[in-house]
């Protein structure tokens, strides 16, 4: 082994020998360097919306991975829209993001089309790396 870095073999794999396909993570290549996570939730109300700031102070735009668990599903990244049958009327859900030098803005709103009052808890999180995006 000419070289020296980071690698780490697949298990039952000579990290020494293995093809690069065949480990986990190795600094011959370009991977992300985590910086923070942030989580939380927001509360809707009938037609509503609401915009959650998350300050990173970084001076540059980062790369970032923002998350949403819109009512029954999963989390998924966003953008997200999702349209719910929630008895009769149709509620449309949707989240999006974007990011400046100092924070990271969630959008999230909700359409109730019969102005039912419908009152919706969703839950975020947001990777954010030092990498410049």
């Amino acid at each position: 082994m000419g070289d020296y870095g980071i690698r780490v073999s697949k298990s039952g794999g000579d990290v020494r020998t293995c093809a690069d396909i065949d480990t986990l993570l190795t600094s011959k290549y370009h991977f992300f360097k985590g910086y923070s996570l942030a989580t939380g939730s927001v509360t809707l109300t009938g037609v509503d919306s609401e915009t959650v700031e998350i300050s990173h102070n970084l001076g540059y735009k980062p790369f970032y991975q923002p998350r949403a668990k819109l009512l029954y599903n999963g989390y998924g990244n966003m953008p997200y829209m999702q349209r719910r049958w929630n008895g009769i009327p149709f509620d449309v859900v949707s989240a999006y993001s974007e990011a400046d030098a100092n924070k990271i803005y969630l959008y999230f709103s909700q359409e109730d089309d019969f102005g039912l009052g419908y009152q919706n808890t969703y839950y975020y999180s947001v990777l954010i790396y030092k990498d410049v995006i």
